[in-house]
């Protein structure tokens, strides 16, 4: 099994059941819970084309983020039903999938699963409920002002940066000769 994890672009797209193909299929876990199984295929990248199961929980807790996962892959209406059977309503958006390895049951092997589906760009388009105006963060600003001038500043260098060795000249650093590698490296 490939481990997969991070952030991809995805579609979901229609699977086949015992009842027949389908873009979502509804069951119950061991606990009495009702649940909802969607498969997503990666579209860009070294995964492009594998395809990563989905399963929401409609429990008090989950069953928001469940609704939003069917809305943000292109569900229309009010009606589970239309995402069932031959007839089924396609869920044709791109969206982003954050996908985690998931252990199973003894913890012997692990698989990929779709932990959260996001609009396009995920994270990206993230924006705080409240923001700060111009005026408040500069209230706020000048209260952290003390704190901040407690908190030693970082040394280092900016990515892409090359440090200097002697004479101004970059640092290369020495090659790695066979001799030095260990045993289990050659």
């Amino acid at each position: 099994m490939a481990e997969i994890t991070g952030s991809f672009p995805a579609v979901a797209t229609k699977f086949d059941t015992e009842e027949g193909p389908t873009y979502a299929q509804f069951g119950e876990a061991k606990t009495g819970t009702k649940q909802i199984l969607m498969q997503f295929r990666i579209l860009e990248g070294e995964h492009a084309g594998y395809v990563v199961p989905y399963i929401g929980y409609f429990t008090t807790a989950t069953v928001d983020g469940t609704l939003k996962a069917l809305r943000t892959a292109g569900m229309k209406g009010e009606d589970l039903t239309t995402l069932y059977g031959d007839n089924a309503q396609e869920l044709n958006q791109v969206v982003s999938i954050v996908v985690e390895m998931k252990p199973n049951a003894d913890g012997s092997k692990s698989y990929p699963q779709v932990r959260w589906v996001n609009s396009p760009g995920g994270g990206a388009g993230f924006t705080l409920k409240k923001s700060l105006g111009k005026a408040e963060l500069g209230k706020f600003a000048a209260q952290m002002k003390s704190k901040l001038r407690a908190v030693q500043e970082v040394a280092g260098e900016a990515p892409g940066a090359e440090s200097e060795g002697h004479n101004g000249a970059p640092s290369i650093p020495p090659p790695v000769v066979d001799d030095d590698l260990p045993d289990f490296l050659r």
